[in-house]
Formats: structure tokens, sequence, C-alpha cells
């Protein structure tokens, strides 16, 4: 019996939860004044409507009754959705509602997070009371099509929602996941001498137009890649100057965000044609000016790709060349071209001189050199970028597919839910019982 008595008093408790409702009837027709009319608040910018009302949540103030009507279809310019706040006067006796009066439930600005738009977000879709009790009530908002673009051809859907009342609109914060977890700085640093001949040198440009599309996707984002043209030095004492301006920077680091950008800096670039080719100095101009003034130079790998087609005319300095590189980690790539490179040179710019093979390439002329370039620069972006996601075997980026915001909010039909389910646990409790003592009878 006493198990009874709980169950009983546990469902009773349970329904109290769920008894104190009230209904209204909400109707948006815009030639039946004394009705809300949602519609005249909320179109989009064609005819069709903006979904007004598709979530609602009303309460009683005083004389007056209060509509949350969202409204995800709602355009404004660059944002998709709409959270209405309606206001109208309540007739006591009849239930009537009139001198209803719209406006947006929040002035404040719905903020977005890095690489964010807002051109799709449904705002709206989920809507609910966050803190019932609070005045100005407070309201969590929804926006499950807010998109995330990360690059050129990564896109996600992440979702976002927000605590809003009529002052103020705070993001919720759900540990987001980040774009771009790794960040690669490049500079291409390219013997410019007269050795080279102005159809080879054609060939070189092409090659950077080709090397700017293999990271198409991330150009500006995570990469940023500059050129060097080099082959002069300042002076006879071979000091290096980092005020110099023998030097050639068609892009640096940093500056051209799309690819559009790098390839009409990689057209306007006019051959040196210098009598010398100082390559140990220009990978010193390198690491201490282009490296060093790199927005992302503390967070970057440091790739150098070093281009020459012949002996370096300041060779007795690529030792130290290459210690001031390994100085400020920056990793040295040496390709050579034809038989004039010296693969004992291309070494020591690229691994101290250790061996001939270690980030040391050869190509017999140029018209080989678009395949060594490009199958570098694959094996840049992997090792750099999408190797670095990795830890331990499991990929740091596991959100990117979450949807936050879509649904979901704790409600009185689940407390309707638990008693339906407590009672039907009463009957078969009850129904038990009685088999038992009719079979003991």
């Amino acid at each position: 019996m006493e198990r009874i008595i709980a169950l009983i008093l546990i469902s009773l408790i349970t329904f109290e939860l769920v008894s104190n409702v009230q209904s209204y009837n909400f109707e948006t027709k815009s030639n039946i004044s004394s009705r809300i009319n949602l519609t005249a608040y909320a179109r989009t910018g064609s005819t069709s409507e903006a979904y007004a009302a598709y979530n609602i949540i009303v309460g009683k103030e005083d004389s007056a009754l209060r509509l949350i009507a969202a409204a995800p279809k709602f355009k404004n310019g660059s944002t998709s959705g709409a959270i209405l706040d309606c206001v109208s006067i309540l007739n006591s006796t009849t239930d009537w509602v009139s001198g209803t009066n719209c406006q947006s439930l929040s002035n404040q600005l719905f903020p977005l997070t890095a690489n964010q738009n807002s051109f799709n977000d449904a705002l709206g879709l989920s809507l609910t009371h966050n803190q019932i009790t609070t005045k100005p009530n407070l309201y969590t908002v929804c926006a499950p099509g807010r998109q995330k673009q990360c690059g050129l051809v990564d896109l996600f859907n992440p979702g976002a929602c927000y605590d809003v009342n009529a002052s103020s609109v705070t993001l919720r914060d759900w540990d987001e996941f980040q774009c771009f977890q790794n960040f690669l700085d490049v500079v291409f640093v390219i013997d410019s001498s007269n050795s080279i001949s102005d159809s080879d040198f054609t060939i070189v440009k092409n090659v950077m137009n080709d090397v700017a599309n293999s990271f198409a996707a991330t150009l500006g984002d995570s990469v940023q890649i500059g050129i060097l043209l080099y082959g002069n030095a300042d002076n006879l004492n071979i000091t290096y100057d980092a005020s110099t301006t023998i030097y050639s920077t068609p892009t640096k680091l940093g500056e051209c965000m799309t690819v559009a950008c790098f390839k009409a800096a990689i057209d306007s670039i006019t051959h040196l044609k210098a009598a010398n080719t100082y390559t140990a100095l220009a990978i010193e101009r390198a690491v201490k000016v282009e490296f060093a003034e790199s927005k992302n130079k503390d967070k970057a790998v440091k790739i150098l790709v070093l281009i020459t087609d012949g002996s370096a005319t300041d060779s007795f300095l690529l030792q130290r060349s290459f210690s001031i590189s390994s100085t400020n980690n920056v990793t040295v790539y040496s390709v050579g071209v034809g038989a004039g490179a010296s693969v004992a040179e291309l070494s020591i710019s690229a691994n101290g001189g250790v061996d001939s093979t270690t980030r040391v390439l050869s190509t017999l002329n140029y018209v080989e050199l678009p395949a060594v370039i490009l199958n570098l620069t694959d094996a840049i972006f992997s090792s750099s970028l999408i190797e670095g996601q990795e830890s331990n075997g499991t990929n740091q980026r596991t959100l990117e597919n979450a949807n936050f915001g879509f649904s979901g909010h704790s409600d009185k039909v689940y407390a309707l839910a638990y008693c339906m389910f407590m009672l039907f646990l009463l009957f078969v409790f009850v129904t038990s019982r009685n088999t038992t003592q009719s079979n003991k009878a």
C-alpha cells in the first residue's frame, strides 16, 4: 500500500508541473487588425513570408499580453532571422488583444566569432526562456544555420546560441573549433642573376602562379607566401644591411590575402639580371626581414625555398647564413637548376652540409622546375599543415560537424511524459499485484 501511495503522490506532483497552461490562438492575416499581425513586422526581401511565429513564447504581464516570436526566414541585409517582442492590450472579458506593438527583442548586434557569417543563420529556429523569473526576461535564441568559412573551400555549419534580452546579447561559448590551428609562412628566395634567360625567368614566374593555386584554400588565412628576388649585394664589404633596396620583393608575407592578388604581384615581377649571385646574404635578408616582419612570426612554421642556377658569389658566408636560419627556426629547402648549381653549396644552405640529399633538390633545367616545385609545395603543405593537426594519432579538430542550437531545451512536456510513465508503472504494479493475489487465492 505504501508503494501505491508514493507512486500516486509522485504522479500528482508531476501533473501539477504541467497543468498550469494557458493557450492562445494567433492569426497573421493583415486584414484583421484586432489580432496580432506579425506579417507586417517580418517579411523577407521578396513577398514570401518570414515564418513569423515559427517559435513563440507567450506571457501575461498585468493587462498586457507579451509575445516573443521568432521569424527565422526574415532577411535583413546579410543576416537571416529575427526575434520580435510584441505587446498587446488584453481584454479581461474576451481575452482578445488589441493595440499590438512589435519591435526587435534587442537592438544589440548578434556577435560573430572568427570566420563566421550570418547569411543563413535562421535565427530563432530554436527559442526558449532562459530565466523565467528574471526581469527583464532573458531568452535563449539559436541560429543553427550559422556558417564558418575556413579558407576558400572549407565551409562548416557550427551554429550559434545567444542569451538575449532588451539590453544585451551574449554569445554562448561552446568550445567551437578553430579554423586554423597551424600557420605556415613560405618565402621563395629566387636567383635573378644574368645567367638566367628571359624565357627561363618566365618559367619561374609561371611556377609561382602554380604555387599560389596549390595553397589557394588557405592562402591569406593560415598560409602566407612571400617572394624575394636577389642577385647583387649592397657594397663590396658584403655586410648585411636590413635597409637594403637592392633586392626585389614583389609580395611580402601577408600582403596578398587572395590568389588574384598574388598572381598580380607575380605578373609585375621584373628580372633583375644581376651580375652576381649573393645567395648567403639573400637568405639572411629573408630571415631577418621577411620572416621577422610576418604577423604570424611567433606561431607559424617558417619555410624558405631557395631556387638558384649557379654558384654563390658569397659561398664563404653560406655556413653563417645556415646558422642564422637554424637559430631563427627557418627550414631551408635548396633547389638547384642545371649543371651550374653547386650541390655542395645547396647542401650547406639546406642542412649545414651534413649530406647532399636532406632538403636538397636538383633539376636538369628550368623546364623541369615546375614539377619539382609543385611536389615540394605539396610535401610542405602536408607536413606543416595537415600532419600538424594530429596529436597521438587523434585529430584535434573533433567538432567540425557539430551543429549548435538546432534544438533541444528542457520543457514541461518532459514532465508530462514523466507523469504518464509513472502512471503506467502504477498500472503495471497494481495489475501484477492483483494477479499475484488471485493466484494465491
